[in-house]
């Protein structure tokens, strides 16, 4: 192609251009809702069209240049009726001057199967007191879907090369960043314009805490975290069960450390509970008892020990017998308690074998001690106080074992090689040993210590298996006088014994 016909194919172009704009010209800035009316001027050979732009002195002048072959401009380009004879281009490559600038994508695609939605790229309103902005258009549909306004600042939207889209920030870390100095958040809002009640929520977070605020409803805020909280302080597993502190939740709700309630703690009744651990809390739907399990069965405290009476109690030999209203008669080997039992009067002593040689040996020491009387007053004092101290403490032991066994639940069984020994010294008074034996198989073992009213003084959980051991009991938590204490072996009762503190 010689310098001629590259000559001519610019002045094609800027005479396009000239047209265009003496086109927007005339329509007074204003636009047209309806497209131009091309002329095309069909070429007859493959050369470049040369066209006469000039006064046309046989027709109207034309007001479009159509050029079928591509068009190279290499130098930027200016547009709009409002384009300077000399523009400044700096960087820009296209210049739009215009008071309304819009940019038409007419997608002139008619085959069935192909897309053809026209698109405008729009810089403002055209209208006074209108908008500015930079936004895309659905021209087909008459839509917005993108928009920016002016002063909008640095990073309203960035798209890292990873795909990664942040809000204010120009490093988005996470597939959504957004950055704020002051409590970044997102905002849910119903509109209502579906027909449901419109209802706004915040999902924000700050120094003070991550919240979920209800707008609508007084911007209360119903669900907070403070920072530092620990790991898995609420946690949700696929049954839906609830741990606090804990992966691992059983229950619909289920606690790793203590819990604390200000108000009502509401048990829901349940027939049956799989799989128990010591320590769990059940409210029983068959007889609607709350009950604790121990490691070993469901035990209801209080249970069958209130609200009962004696209706007869007989000493057969060294057996106490008694009958429960409205419960099951039990039997009581007092030989622990009788067999180690001493009066002394004076300087004479005897000790109570059985309970039938009690009134004999009593006689016995009475006889004793009339003779002694006899022959001396001044012991009178002393030998009746002494007597009345025996009785009153055989008075106290009946009533202590009445008490021990109205208000006892367990059952009586005998482990062959599971031992309650007699505490040494007995009378104490400083400290006495209580010894046991506990075998290696055993889950739970303690030491209940009652006094003679039934009042439970002190527990001891036994740890050690296996050996011979012993507890240390001093007097500085006991009054003088008579207690009583038992061995407890996997819930079962193994023995009472008494001890006498001075």
């Amino acid at each position: 192609m010689n310098i001629k016909i590259i000559t001519s194919l610019v002045c094609i172009s800027l005479l396009a251009v000239s047209v265009s704009a003496q086109e927007a010209q005339a329509d007074n800035g204003r636009g047209s809702s309806e497209k131009p009316i091309v002329k095309s001027l069909q070429p007859t050979t493959t050369s470049p069209l040369l066209m006469d732009v000039g006064p046309d002195i046989d027709g109207p002048q034309l007001k479009t240049i159509v050029v079928p072959e591509d068009q190279v401009v290499q130098g930027s380009l200016a547009v709009g009726f409002d384009s300077p004879a000399n523009p400044s281009f700096g960087f820009n490559t296209i210049l739009l001057t215009e008071n309304n600038l819009r940019i038409y994508f007419d997608d002139s695609s008619i085959s069935t199967g192909y897309p053809n939605n026209d698109w405008v790229l729009i810089a403002n309103d055209s209208q006074n007191g209108g908008k500015n902005y930079f936004a895309i258009q659905d021209a087909t549909n008459v839509q917005i879907p993108f928009m920016i306004m002016a002063e909008a600042p640095d990073n309203s939207i960035y798209v890292k090369n990873n795909g990664y889209v942040g809000f204010k920030t120009d490093n988005p870390i996470t597939e959504l960043h957004t950055s704020d100095g002051d409590t970044p958040a997102l905002r849910l809002e119903q509109t209502g314009a579906s027909g449901w009640t419109p209802q706004t929520w915040d999902v924000a977070g700050n120094e003070s805490n991550f919240f979920i605020r209800d707008v609508t409803n007084g911007s209360k805020l119903p669900f907070r975290i403070k920072p530092g909280a620990p790991t898995n302080s609420i946690f949700i597993n696929p049954e839906g069960n609830v741990g606090l502190n804990t992966t691992s939740p059983n229950y619909k709700l289920h606690v790793q450390g203590n819990i604390k309630t200000d108000s009502v703690l509401k048990l829901s009744a349940l027939n049956t509970i799989k799989n128990p651990e010591l320590g769990d809390i059940w409210l029983d739907g068959n007889d609607s008892i709350v009950k604790y399990y121990n490691g070993n069965e469901w035990y209801a405290p209080g249970i069958n020990t209130d609200n009962q009476n004696l209706n007869n109690a007989h000493l057969s030999g060294k057996t106490l017998n008694i009958g429960i209203e409205g419960g099951t008669a039990v039997s009581v080997d007092l030989s622990p308690l009788v067999d180690d039992l001493t009066i002394r009067l004076g300087t004479a002593e005897a000790k109570l074998s059985d309970s039938q040689s009690l009134l004999s040996a009593t006689e016995a020491r009475l006889t004793d001690a009339e003779n002694e009387l006899a022959s001396t007053t001044s012991l009178l004092g002393d030998v009746v106080n002494q007597l009345n101290d025996a009785l009153d403490r055989l008075s106290d032991a009946e009533a202590r074992l009445d008490a021990l066994e109205a208000s006892t639940h367990l059952s009586n069984v005998n482990y062959d090689k599971n031992m309650l020994l007699q505490n040494t010294p007995n009378p104490a008074k400083g400290e006495t040993r209580i010894s046991f034996f506990i075998l290696p198989e055993v889950k739970n073992a303690t030491i209940v210590i009652y006094d003679a009213q039934g009042k439970l003084t002190s527990e001891h959980i036994i740890t050690e298996r296996g050996t011979e051991s012993n507890i240390v009991v001093t007097d500085k938590d006991y009054k003088p006088g008579i207690y009583f204490y038992s061995l407890i072996v996997d819930g079962v009762k193994h023995g009472t014994r008494s001890m006498l503190f001075k």
